[in-house]
């Protein structure tokens, strides 16, 4: 049997190399390592990308699923339905936001 490696960001480091160390040397030198041009830079990039006006970078995963759950007011009593698939991070509720939402975990079938 072949093994599939679940995560291996090897090659695309390899490809990215250059960018990678010429960005952070930019970071290094201009001492701004919260917001700053490169974040910016980054965060414009990505909404292009995508289609939109705006993008907001975060420090984490966690300060995603945090603002993502703010902007769309989950409170006590709503459920978060999500896949079995899932950071554990998702289980820790945020005290600043109260009480947390009922978290229902779906596993799809196959053949759903």
């Amino acid at each position: 049997m072949m093994n599939v490696p679940a995560f291996d960001l090897k090659r695309n480091y390899e490809m990215l190399k250059d960018d990678l160390k010429d960005a952070v040397n930019r970071v290094l030198e201009s001492q701004r390592f919260i917001l700053g041009e490169e974040v910016e830079g980054f965060e414009r990039e990505v909404a292009s990308y995508l289609g939109v006006s705006n993008a907001l970078g975060c420090a984490s995963g966690t300060d995603a699923l945090l603002l993502s759950l703010m902007a769309l007011g989950i409170r006590e009593g709503d459920e978060v339905i999500t896949t079995p698939i899932l950071f554990l991070q998702l289980l820790v509720w945020f005290p600043g936001l109260g009480p947390g939402p009922s978290l229902s975990i779906s596993i799809l079938q196959p053949t759903t």
